[in-house]
């Protein structure tokens, strides 16, 4: 075996263990990073849905006339069959 074996097996021992090292310890952090984003965003979410809490629910129908729908108005008349009970109950 040459005398150059050893050193260079303990060597590339030491780099390999201070690579693995430093690889767990990046890990670590990144993991730590992830849990506070995920804290955050959890913080953003909770305040988020609050917000939506108290908006008023959306507008059926126009402020000038209770004849005149809204998009989501008829998107709900229709989804319900609206016209044909609108129909069947009116004149």
């Amino acid at each position: 075996m040459p005398e150059w074996f050893t050193p260079a097996i303990v060597a590339l021992a030491v780099a390999l263990g201070g690579g693995l090292l430093y690889l767990a310890r990046w890990m670590g952090r990144i993991d730590e990073h992830r849990s506070s984003v995920t804290k955050f965003m959890d913080e953003i979410r909770s305040k988020l849905d609050s917000i939506f809490d108290r908006l008023p629910p959306p507008r059926t129908v126009e402020s000038s006339s209770p004849l005149k729908l809204t998009a989501f108005g008829r998107q709900l008349a229709d989804e319900i069959e609206g016209e044909d009970w609108a129909r069947s109950t009116a004149r």
